[in-house]
């Protein structure tokens, strides 16, 4: 990997079953940085796979003599002096030859503040090393170009199969992709659909330095979607490359019916961020409801439902009627989404992601009862004690309790587990004794024990640590 910044990218790579991880770095103080990431970066830098050099990206390849699986190229903006270096002919040819026969080089290229032609040349300069190459949107503005030596091919068996590997399957539920569709509807052009579009684009070479000159100016257009529209103004996509289809996995047909429904769903993300950044909040509204009917686990669509849409609710009252219909559903079905996320990211143990996903399904419900019991639980048992907010908890637990009617054994436990966090054990036993019932009534021997396991504790005035 060249490029280590806050290790999140290198910590992700670690998920894969890889042998080993050469990272190369040419700041020595983003070492030290990027341990304030430990927490999210899985504390990729002690791992033992891991080779840390401090050396300049291009000079590693250079020298080196292994051949790489897999080269990651991540620097930083294109507009930053010396960075340019790293999208030139020369060093794509660097990589493809310190790569193995059927290794694969990934580069990630910004698409926010960079001039169309600037975006184009470095496409047509990686396509010209790599024809067999497709490129990926990450989060609008992110792109990556992948390629190889040979024709890609895919099995959807098999890349189903290690999805749900649960390192790999919690790595990537963290950005909202949960099967095989998902992660396809994040290609943003196939390998033809690329060519076409950068055919006459400049190379960018050591020689004429195109882009170290060029890309500066994009900062001037102040324009983060403009390379969006052109990028994600089309449905279809050539899937031709993914094999073994049919039978248990889907047909060919509904394959591609599925993922262009999702990539349709970027488009219209892309021209809803538009109309937003022109005022235009009635039709940016227009396309985030059929956006949240796409796909509502687009990381795009909940940031901007954050950013936008959640601090307009108290407005509602003000809004036409068929404009506050279409903002409720939005805010349901990313409010829901958010939900099915934080208890996804709870079970693999990332628990400050599970908890932010908590956050925003209450942002956007925020009479959520089942969020809201996720989110107390996570604050009255977090694993580091700077973290706990047991009072919080309380809070939250009483009011899911109070929305549940004190019915649900399952807000009951959790609000169990809040007051003996906040030591109140007299009121944890209470709500763990009606827990304990109500889990008798409904057959449900595994929690009835589990809960009785707790009440023990808060008897002997114990808090409960997962």
């Amino acid at each position: 990997m060249i490029g280590l910044a806050s290790g999140i990218t290198l910590g992700s790579a670690g998920c894969y079953g890889v042998k080993t991880l050469d990272c190369v770095e040419i700041a020595p103080p983003m070492v030290e940085a990027s341990h304030y990431f430990d927490e999210w970066n899985r504390h990729i830098l002690s791992d033992p796979r891991v080779r840390l050099i401090l050396n300049d990206g291009r000079n590693h390849l250079a020298l080196t003599a292994k051949r790489y699986d897999v080269i990651i190229s991540e620097p930083t903006n294109a507009w930053i002096a010396g960075v340019g270096d790293l999208f030139t002919r020369e060093y794509f040819e660097l990589c493809r030859d310190r790569m193995t026969d059927r290794g694969v080089a990934c580069v990630w290229l910004q698409g926010y503040q960079m001039l169309p032609d600037d975006f184009r040349s470095v496409v047509a300069t990686f396509r010209s090393v790599f024809p067999e190459m497709t490129m990926w949107s990450s989060f609008i503005g992110d792109y990556l170009l992948v390629g190889s030596k040979v024709p890609l091919s895919v099995d959807y068996a098999a890349l189903a199969k290690r999805m749900a590997t649960p390192a790999v399957a919690e790595d990537l539920a963290q950005i909202g992709i949960r099967s095989p569709v998902q992660l396809l509807g994040h290609l943003a052009m196939d390998g033809a659909t690329a060519g076409r579009w950068a055919s006459g684009a400049p190379l960018n070479t050591d020689d004429n330095a195109r882009l170290e000159y060029s890309a500066p100016r994009g900062i001037l257009t102040g324009n983060t979607t403009a390379l969006g529209r052109i990028i994600h103004s089309k449905d279809e996509v050539d899937l031709g490359w993914v094999t073994g289809l049919g039978g248990t996995a889907p047909t060919a047909e509904a394959l591609k019916a599925d993922v262009e429904k999702l990539i349709r769903a970027r488009r219209l993300m892309v021209e809803a961020i538009t109309d937003l950044e022109a005022g235009r909040g009635s039709a940016a509204l227009a396309k985030v409801h059929e956006v949240a009917g796409l796909n509502p686990d687009d990381r795009d669509l909940q940031n901007t439902v954050e950013s936008q849409l959640v601090p307009d609710i108290p407005k509602m009252a003000e809004w036409p009627a068929e404009r506050v219909r279409m903002a409720r559903e939005v805010l349901a079905a990313v409010g829901q989404s958010c939900y099915n996320l934080s208890q996804l990211t709870l079970r693999y143990g990332r628990i400050e992601v599970a908890a932010e996903y908590s956050r925003l399904a209450l942002r956007c419900l925020p009479t959520f009862a089942p969020a809201m019991n996720d989110l107390a639980w996570i604050l009255a048992t977090h694993p580091d004690a700077a973290r706990r907010r047991p009072e919080n908890a309380v809070i939250l637990a009483e009011e899911a309790a109070r929305l549940t009617q004190r019915r649900s054994p399952d807000v009951l436990d959790t609000l169990g587990v809040a007051y003996a966090a906040a030591g109140r054990f007299d009121d944890a036993r209470r709500a763990a004794d009606l827990a304990v019932a109500l889990y008798q009534v409904a057959g449900d021997a595994r929690m009835e024990q589990e809960v009785r396991a707790r009440l023990e504790l808060y008897k002997k005035g114990a808090a409960y640590r997962p």
